[in-house]
């Protein structure tokens, strides 16, 4: 995508992380509303129309990295705006890991989002780029997946490997929809992110922002995972559920811990049970794990 947007030699084009170009568009129907509502614009007026027309004036060429779905405020303006952006004649090129069939797959009132797929598939011209090569597991061959002790130097290995993974692209914050509330991830790009401890098992989340989670990314680098004590069992539960929703989509985790996966809790509730959750964690740091496919579904 870097070569061919560079190679191109016209200034009326954008490339954009399709992350931050919702952001954009989320801020811009925003000012929209505001001036409907101090009489600077006629409420019947269509606001998607009009972002669609202020886009195309700015560039009609559009080349978006990952493109995928996962909220329903993102689902529903979608299908309306992207009609106004063919009908004025923009040209959309853009990357995804998921074939637009399954967009938005499993998500709240998918059935309204249909038609957009249908416009996606008639306009665009879906390109399988998978090749006999896995270059995503060569470069984990050559990482150490489970760092000790946690700490400043292994965050800086953690971080050095997740620029690797990304081949270059531009890591941004990252949001994740589930259930009208969004679960936040430090960065991520390229079907990879990285966070930390505190962001997944801190704060109080389940089964369902986990399986979310993994389903989205094929790679998580887990940051800072701490010696689990009695008066963590409620952070140990959740650190269980969310190794079960990675373990079960097949994603390769690589982290910083404290201690060895049998030493990270040895007291407390659960902690006899918190023994599968570390055959997990030695078994996920095999090639023979992190060679299957990622379950996205």
């Amino acid at each position: 995508m870097d070569l061919f947007f560079d190679g191109l030699p016209m200034a009326a084009k954008k490339h954009v992380h399709f992350h931050a170009f919702m952001r954009q568009v989320h801020a811009r129907l925003h000012s929209f509303r505001l001036a409907v509502k101090a009489g600077e614009v006629a409420e019947e007026a269509d606001p998607l129309v009009a972002l669609g027309e202020v886009i195309v004036d700015q560039a009609w060429l559009l080349c978006f990295d990952e493109f995928h779905v996962t909220d329903i405020a993102d689902a529903m303006i979608l299908g309306r705006l992207f009609e106004a952006l063919f009908e004025n004649g923009t040209v959309i090129v853009t990357t995804s890991n998921r074939p637009p069939r399954d967009l938005y797959k499993g998500g709240i009132q998918r059935q309204l989002f249909m038609p957009f797929i249908k416009l996606f598939e008639e306009k665009l011209d879906i390109l399988d780029l998978g090749s006999g090569t896995d270059y995503r597991l060569r470069r984990i061959r050559d990482m150490k997946v489970y760092l000790t002790p946690a700490g400043s130097e292994t965050d800086k290995i953690l971080e050095e490997d997740f620029r690797r993974l990304i081949t270059g692209a531009e890591p941004l914050p990252a949001g994740v929809a589930v259930d009208g509330r969004r679960v936040e991830l430090e960065l991520a790009a390229e079907g990879a992110a990285l966070t930390g401890f505190p962001e997944l098992c801190e704060l109080p989340l389940g089964a369902g922002d986990y399986l979310t989670i993994a389903s989205l990314y094929h790679t998580i680098i887990l940051k800072g995972i701490p010696r689990l004590g009695p008066e963590n069992r409620n952070e140990a539960k959740r650190f269980v559920t969310l190794i079960d929703a990675l373990y079960e989509h097949k994603v390769n985790l690589i982290c910083s811990a404290a201690a060895a996966p049998d030493e990270l809790y040895t007291e407390g509730e659960g902690a006899f049970e918190f023994q599968r959750t570390a055959s997990r964690l030695y078994e996920m740091q095999t090639e023979a794990y992190m060679s299957q496919p990622h379950v996205s579904g």
